[in-house]
């Protein structure tokens, strides 16, 4: 591993910062957008139903760094687990890694909802 790859690519740009909100309640949707719009509150954001039914995606359509995405991300009640292969991914290879915060659109045969303008 070098460390200074990986440090570097956390200045490198994504498009967007994407959430996977596990509870499928829309109590819990909306406080989580709630929280979205006071950091985002004139970004386009979209939700859809994941894949798998039990729960949401949401997508903030803003580049923002790697490091700002994770940290967002944390901040935002992402799925923590989520949060950790994204990393992990990134030391792996070296900084290299070019799908880091994907939110899937088909997993395990279903496919996710169509996003919609929140």
């Amino acid at each position: 591993m070098q460390i200074a790859k990986v440090k570097k690519s956390l200045n490198k740009k994504v498009s967007f910062v994407g959430l996977d909100i596990d509870l499928k309640s829309k109590k819990n949707l909306n406080k989580v957008l709630d929280k979205v719009r006071i950091f985002f509150p004139k970004e386009e954001i979209l939700v859809r139903e994941s894949s798998s039914r039990k729960g949401y995606h949401i997508k903030v359509m803003k580049e923002v760094t790697i490091l700002e995405n994770v940290l967002y991300r944390a901040l935002l009640d992402d799925d923590n687990t989520r949060i950790k292969l994204s990393l992990l991914k990134l030391v792996m290879s070296n900084g290299s890694e070019k799908h880091f915060d994907l939110l899937f659109d088909e997993k395990n045969n279903k496919k996710a909802g169509e996003w919609k303008v929140w």
